[in-house]
């Protein structure tokens, strides 16, 4: 029989006199013998009690002078965590233990709680878990429940926490230790609790790439690992293995610089290049999966979110290619300033959620990248070494076999000198850049190529100056460094399309497709050059010889004026076969053009 609106005695601890009746969901009838006063009390509070893992619900029948309580589940639940995400995307982490002692723990969206429906759904969903009881029934245990549970973050990025963590799938770094998450995915932090999805109690198949990222200890020194990874892998290794070192304090050396470099190593198939980058990654856990850039699967998108994924670590994009695409080249060159995309904000008219950038990016690839600004965003290694002697094949497999024993330790040891690269990073910063633009001056580089330098031997000034050791000197990684610039400063002049340009400027003109005083004009020792027109015909010319698109105009007009035959660019000139308006032009050196070009236009 239902009970409905039956009053329930006022008392202030349990009377002896009162019987409790319980008829579970066969419609069985008992008077239990095994419960407590706290029990009876609890009953008489909150009209329920959890009894043998089940819920038993009811109300006091003063004609019976009992409680009269029947069963609505075949399990309890424990409210755990309440996970603050933000707006409208708080959620909790739950318990569920049937009647037959099987548990699972489940984080479940608000609404699923708020909803009797959802909530059925969920619970059966999950495994036997049965709710016999009314939507009245649930909001007196929620309204119970609640008071119990803790509040907690979510962390849904890994790596470098704004909190002054580091965190792993399976735990976090802080203060100097590794504390492991609990078996609900928590790991608690002074007087906070925080909350990973991606923790090893979750499904298997759930969250495969964050569970790569997972703290796993092995026994190498960071004075073992790095001396070993430097004779494998040589000189680029240097560069590889200071980039993989400033990368963990990246955060901070954006918010002083508001960019952060990008490396790419250049070279054919089977040099290494990649190998170099994965044995870096090793440091974060299992090495991620690389994004093919070539793939069209691979959306602009999709790289970004790869990006968001992890703060303070590393992302390799492989199989770099020049593409026409603008919209892909400003991808990759905002990830230097860290841009990453911005979508609606379901919640607001005109809110948006920004989708942000915190890995640092490794490009690989056998194409040298066209697009300039690009370029100058880059510290680009040459590597093309497809021979090893006996000795570093000994060490890479001494490498191999190091690494997958675990290098996490390592991440550790060089976060304990966060402190110091706060503090000093920006003072050693601005004494490097000085020192490294003294170095190149006579290779005239964009002051921005200098400055990706500086980022790496800052970082190195400062952490050997707080006591970390390396297989270097500051000296040998700075004639490194200046070594690769020169030959990034060679490529960009050479092999970066500049000369291509020129190639196909004298063929025009053999063709006559371009002409004196439509789109040149040689005034004494100076070429002019109708840019804007010839640009066309450049690109119909370069798609036709080379299978491929020309630079962009703009592209194009950067890398001329770093050619040495280039003089000014003109706001107005009259070319003699024009229609008498003025137009820009272009002004070079005409001696210091090709030979090609010269013969070309003196003909």
């Amino acid at each position: 029989m239902d009970i409905r609106n039956v009053s329930t005695p006022a008392a202030q601890s349990p009377d002896d006199r009162i019987r409790y009746r319980f008829i579970n969901s066969k419609n069985e009838r008992s008077e239990p013998n095994d419960l407590t006063e706290a029990d009876k009390l609890f009953i008489q509070q909150h009209g329920y009690i959890e009894y043998r893992r089940c819920y038993y619900f009811g109300e006091y029948r003063k004609n019976l002078n009992a409680f009269v309580m029947r069963q609505k589940s075949n399990f309890t639940m424990r409210l755990l965590f309440h996970i603050k995400r933000g707006k409208n995307k708080n959620k909790r982490v739950m318990l569920l233990t049937n009647d037959k002692g099987k548990s699972e723990v489940i984080d479940i969206e608000t609404k699923q709680l708020a909803s009797f429906q959802l909530f059925k759904e969920l619970v059966e969903g999950a495994g036997h878990f049965l709710f016999y009881g009314s939507q009245q029934n649930l909001l007196r245990l929620k309204a119970r429940l609640m008071e119990d549970e803790k509040p907690c973050i979510q962390l849904d990025t890994l790596g470098w926490n704004k909190d002054g963590f580091f965190a792993f799938s399976n735990g976090v770094i802080w203060d100097n230790n590794f504390i492991p998450v609990d078996k609900f995915g928590v790991v608690h932090i002074g007087d906070q609790d925080y909350f990973i999805p991606y923790h090893p109690g979750t499904d298997e198949s759930n969250y495969l790439n964050e569970k790569r990222f997972a703290w796993s200890p092995g026994w190498a020194t960071w004075e073992q690992w790095s001396k070993l990874y430097c004779n494998v892998f040589g000189d680029a290794g240097r560069i590889v293995l200071m980039f993989g070192v400033a990368t963990l304090f990246s955060d901070h050396i954006f918010s002083i610089k508001g960019n952060f470099p990008m490396l790419f190593l250049y070279g054919e198939g089977g040099s290494g290049k990649s190998k170099m980058i994965q044995s870096m990654q090793q440091l974060w856990g299992e090495p991620q999966p690389s994004l093919k850039v070539s793939e069209k699967a691979n959306t602009d998108k999709s790289k970004i979110r790869k990006m968001a994924q992890f703060g303070n670590a590393m992302a390799l994009l492989e199989e770099f290619i020049n593409v026409p695409d603008m919209a892909l080249i400003k991808t990759y060159t905002g990830f230097y300033d860290r841009y990453g995309y911005e979508r609606a904000d379901v919640d607001t008219k005109y809110g948006t959620e920004t989708i942000p950038v915190k890995s640092t990016v490794a490009f690989t690839g056998n194409e040298y990248p066209a697009d300039d600004p690009l370029l100058q965003r880059l510290i680009q290694i040459d590597h093309n070494v497809n021979k090893f002697t006996a000795e570093q094949d000994r060490s890479f497999d001494d490498l191999s076999k190091m690494s997958r024993q675990g290098l996490t330790q390592i991440v550790l040891h060089l976060l304990k000198f966060r402190d110091s690269v706060v503090k000093y990073w920006g003072t050693a910063y601005e004494m490097a850049l000085k020192n490294y633009k003294a170095v190149c001056q006579e290779l005239k580089a964009p002051s921005r190529m200098i400055e990706n330098g500086a980022v790496l031997l800052a970082t190195f000034e400062v952490l050997y100056a707080a006591g970390l050791t390396f297989p270097f000197t500051a000296q040998e990684l700075s004639e490194t460094m200046y070594t690769v610039l020169k030959s990034h400063i060679e490529k960009r002049d050479t092999g970066s399309g500049t000369s291509r340009f020129w190639d196909i400027f004298a063929h025009l003109i053999g063709l006559q497709k371009i002409k004196n005083g439509d789109h040149y004009d040689l005034r004494g020792n100076e070429l002019l050059i109708r840019l804007a027109e010839v640009h066309t015909y450049y690109l119909m010319e370069h798609l036709s010889a080379h299978r491929q698109p020309g630079l962009n105009k703009a592209t194009l007009m950067q890398k001329l004026k770093d050619h040495p035959a280039y003089m000014q660019t003109k706001d107005s000139h009259r070319f003699k076969g024009d229609d008498g308006s003025k137009t820009s032009a272009f002004v070079f050196d005409f001696n210091s053009l090709p030979p090609e070009v010269q013969r070309r236009i003196s003909m």
